[in-house]
């Protein structure tokens, strides 16, 4: 045992990795990969196609033998589950007596490593080779057995090179005990086929580095450590008392676990393994199923790509003739753009007739308005001189109870929602079809307009859009915004304004003649301070809080009543059709009724002007017996539109000019 012993073949020369895929990997996966379209470069330290010579000896086509993974990975592993193996060991094993010789106490079970296991082991061994009087009988025995070379094969398992780790060489030691006996060698024979333990730990080493940190082949592999620290004992035994029949039993069962826990272990591995090819194999697979997917967009990429290169020459062709085409157009655009200059220009100077007729209208309107004005004034005030010298003088009045105007303001309960309402309107003035403003635009131009506008005494006007579709928010509403702001800027004008669109939900609580009455009110005490002391014995308080729609407009009847002289009120209802429905139409007609007998009552000092507008034809107000005069009624449906677009800007210069 003490001589050189042959390396095995092919331990050393290829590392596992390389061994792993050339042999057992095909065998694992798919036929597919029993003859790969590559091999194993030794050069370049890589695989190449089988087509790529330039690295290539020939030698490098034979297939090389494997590597074992260096000691010191190996021990690395092994040292890692030693504390553990060994304190399983002691506890499952019990201790043999004392084993003194020469003053060493031989044990394994103290050892911190396996250095330590495999140097106790060799230690005792050199004990057994010097005993001098059993060492002929010995002797003779190994050199009968090196002849019959039984057991040579199986138990020489690694050569005394650099990367052997103690384990392997501890268990080498072990079946070179068992060998001393002809029954044991014949039964180890038995048990273990040629290189068949050299093989087991050649992949136990091998996949040790392969899989580190898996727990169950932690275990399996404390478990292969426990049987062999079992042996690593016995052979102690052997060695050091040499006890005969016994060590054969001890031996043979030590051998047997070894057999069966790297069995086990080795098992276990290839379980692994199996789960992490068959892994990668299912990765490999669904690689593959992309590459035919993308092959597929490829192939229809190019397909795509000729068939848009078609396209390309079919547009390029059209683009030519459309070009050819533009230019003709070109040409005849250029000549109809300077008739539409003439005829702008033309329209141009009617609208400036227009606004000139309406300004001069207006002014005219204002002088005798001032005029008829300042004779009242000259009656009144000798008809007063008169009056003062027939009359009694009269007793100073009590101070009476009266409802400040923010308390009125209250009572009305309502909020400012005009400023919502014309903010909802102004949000839609763009969207009108174009041919529903410029009609709007034309309108100001017409005689009934012109009339409603330039009277000194109070006017009502009906104006239906006749656009042909319902709209909530009309071009004609846009209108009224665009009026609303134009009168505001003027100090004798008190514009009012309701937006029947906005209001047309049953849920509503501004909707109906009650909600438009009140947020008339509500404007007209925002824009004017009123005397209130006498108020409460014109009108009932408590109906105006109780939301009655009679005491309700007796409340806007005295406001406007009491309005300075001078004053032109506007109200503009807009959309007024939607009242005419069933919910709505009895609280419109009051309202509309109230506002106008107002503008008839004899003695009012102040011009009330009233336009109510709808975008289709009115059913019910229309019969109202004011409107019999064709003047107070304007369709927009007959006028035509005369192709300049509509704009926000001409149209407030337009009104401007009209009210100023």
């Amino acid at each position: 045992m003490a001589g050189t012993r042959a390396p095995i073949a092919g331990l050393t020369q290829r590392s596992p990795a390389i061994d792993f895929i050339d042999n057992r990997l095909p065998a694992l996966l798919h036929p597919a990969f029993v003859r790969p379209p590559t091999q194993f470069d030794a050069a370049s330290d890589q695989y190449v196609p089988l087509s790529a010579p330039n690295s290539m000896q020939p030698s490098a086509m034979e297939k090389g033998p494997r590597q074992l993974p260096p000691a010191v990975g190996a021990m690395r592993f092994w040292d890692q589950i030693f504390p553990d193996a060994m304190a399983l060991f002691r506890a499952e094993n019990s201790e043999p007596k004392k084993r003194v010789i020469h003053g060493h106490a031989y044990c394994i079970r103290t050892k911190a490593n396996w250095s330590e296991v495999y140097d106790e082991l060799q230690l005792a061994r050199t004990v057994y080779d010097g005993k001098a009087a059993t060492h002929h009988v010995k002797k003779g025995l190994r050199v009968f057995f090196d002849k019959i070379r039984i057991v040579q094969p199986a138990v020489q398992l690694v050569s005394q090179v650099d990367y052997v780790s103690p384990v392997v060489a501890a268990v080498q030691i072990i079946l070179d005990a068992a060998k001393e006996s002809k029954s044991v060698r014949e039964e180890v024979a038995g048990t273990f086929e040629e290189d068949e333990l050299e093989q087991n730990f050649a992949d136990i080493e091998m996949f040790l580095a392969i899989f580190p940190g898996d727990q169950v082949i932690e275990k399996k592999s404390t478990r292969v450590v426990v049987s062999i620290l079992k042996a690593t004992e016995d052979a102690l035994g052997y060695y050091l008392e040499n006890i005969g029949v016994d060590y054969q039993e001890n031996l043979r069962k030590s051998l047997a676990q070894i057999k069966t826990s790297s069995q086990a272990l080795i098992h276990e591995v290839q379980t692994s393994n199996a789960k992490q090819v068959s892994e990668i194999w299912a990765q490999v697979r669904t690689y593959s199923e992309e590459l035919l997917k993308n092959d597929s967009r490829v192939l229809q990429n190019q397909q795509d790509m000729m068939q848009n290169q078609q396209d390309m020459a079919q547009n390029q062709q059209d683009v030519m003739q459309k070009q050819q085409k533009l230019l003709e157009d070109m040409a005849q655009n250029q000549q109809d753009v300077m008739q539409k200059q003439q005829k702008l220009l033309e329209g141009q100077q009617l609208s400036a007739d227009d606004q000139n007729a309406i300004k001069a209208l207006l002014e005219g309107y204002i002088r005798d308005q001032e005029r008829q004005v300042g004779l009242l004034v000259e009656q009144n005030a000798y008809l007063a001189t008169e009056s003062l010298a027939r009359r009694t003088p009269s007793p100073q009045p009590l101070i009476d109870w009266y409802m400040p105007q923010e308390s009125l303001r209250a009572l009305v309960a309502i909020p400012d929602i005009i400023e919502s309402d014309l903010h909802y309107v102004g949000q839609r003035a763009g969207r009108m079809p174009p041919s529903h403003r410029e009609k709007v635009e034309q309108m100001v131009r017409t005689g009934p307009f012109r009339n409603f506008v330039a009277a000194l005494e109070s006017q009502v006007l009906l104006v239906h859009g006749g656009f042909g579709e319902t709209y909530y928010v009309s071009a004609l509403s846009t209108f009224c915004l665009t009026l609303l702001h134009t009168l505001k800027g003027i100090d004798r004008f008190r514009p009012l304004a309701f937006f029947c669109g906005c209001h047309v939900d049953q849920d509503d609580r501004y909707s109906g003649g009650q909600g438009m009455i009140r947020s008339l009110i509500a404007q007209l005490l925002r824009q004017q301070m009123f005397d209130t002391r006498f108020l409460h014995h014109r009108v009932d308080l408590n109906r105006v809080q109780r939301g009655d729609l009679d005491g309700l407009c007796a409340l806007f009847v005295w406001l406007v009543w009491n309005l300075p002289e001078k004053t032109t009120l506007f109200c503009l209802i807009d959309g007024l059709e939607y009242y005419e429905r069933e919910e709505h139409a009895n609280g419109m007609g009051l309202v509309l009724r109230c506002l106008l007998e107002l503008m008839r009552q004899p003695g009012l000092r102040v011009v009330i002007k009233i336009l109510i507008t709808s975008p289709s034809r009115t059913t019910i107000v229309r019969r109202h017996p004011a409107f019999d005069n064709a003047r107070n009624m304007l369709s927009l449906a007959p006028l035509d539109t005369p192709g300049f677009g509509p704009s926000n800007n001409r149209l407030g210069r337009e009104l401007g000019n009209h009210v100023s």
